[in-house]
This record gives structure tokens, sequence and C-alpha cells, in this order.
């Protein structure tokens, strides 16, 4: 196939950055935005709809659990979830990536904190590997080619 060509990307190659590192994860979900409408009523007839704002979805994040390995995700967390009632918000970059690992669009995720932290649930009766799943807000996303 000629390398000018234009391919579909593929939702397994992506890279997630955060402070400037890439941080390994298994899934990435909630890039989504959508706008808020009001619906005003006039007269006798349907009326019409006016855009309010912007809202941006949470950003979820999976990985497998690792102790051996407290990068800056971890730390980040441990400082959200303290106690101390400090939130650090934090600017990701989340990519995908075509065949040669080079980025085909990319997303600005802007002042992003966790707002929540899962372990997945142990079972001994499966063969899966222990995982965790971290929401975060955020307050724009954008998206570039």
């Amino acid at each position: 196939m000629p390398e000018d060509l234009w391919s579909l990307p593929v939702v397994f190659y992506f890279d997630v950055q955060i402070a400037g590192m890439s941080l390994p994860f298994t899934e990435v979900s909630g890039l989504t935005q959508s706008i808020e409408i009001e619906h005003i009523q006039e007269g006798g007839g349907s009326g019409y709809d006016l855009p309010k704002k912007v809202s941006s979805g949470k950003i979820v994040l999976k990985r497998a659990i690792n102790p051996d390995n407290k990068d800056v995700f971890d730390k980040w967390l441990e400082q959200t979830f303290s106690g101390t009632g400090k939130l650090s918000p934090r600017n990701l970059k989340i990519s995908l990536m075509d065949h040669k690992g080079l980025k085909q669009c990319m997303w600005s995720v802007i002042e992003a904190y966790p707002v929540k932290w899962d372990v997945g649930k142990f079972d001994a009766k499966e063969n899966g590997i222990a995982m965790e799943t971290t929401e975060l807000v955020c307050h724009e996303i954008k998206r570039s080619w």
C-alpha cells in the first residue's frame, strides 16, 4: 500500500501524557463535549432552541495496578485524595497514533483533576489483571490535528 494513502486510525494505539510524561493506560474514554440547549417558546408556534454552554465529559482512564512503579499519576492521586482538600489541576494530552507511532490527532484536556478512583473487583474465580479506574473532570477539551 502506498504511504501517501490515508488509512483508518485504530483504537488500540494511543498515548496519554501528563506533566510531559507518557503513561501506560489500557483504556481511555470520555472525550466528549456537548452543548446545553434552552428551548424558548414563542407565541403559539413551536419556538426555537438557543445554545447555553459547552460541557465536557468525564475522562476515564484505566490501567493495571503496578505497586513497583509509582509514577507522576500515582503521586497526583495521592495528593488529591489525601484529605487535605488540595486540588492540583493538570493538563493532559491524549493522542491517537498511526502504525508508525506518529500522532494522527490529539485532544488537549485542560485543567483536569481526579474526582473518583476505583479498584476493580477481586474474584478468586477470575483469571485477570488487577485494574484501577480514575475519573477526571476538566475545564475544556480541545481537539487538534
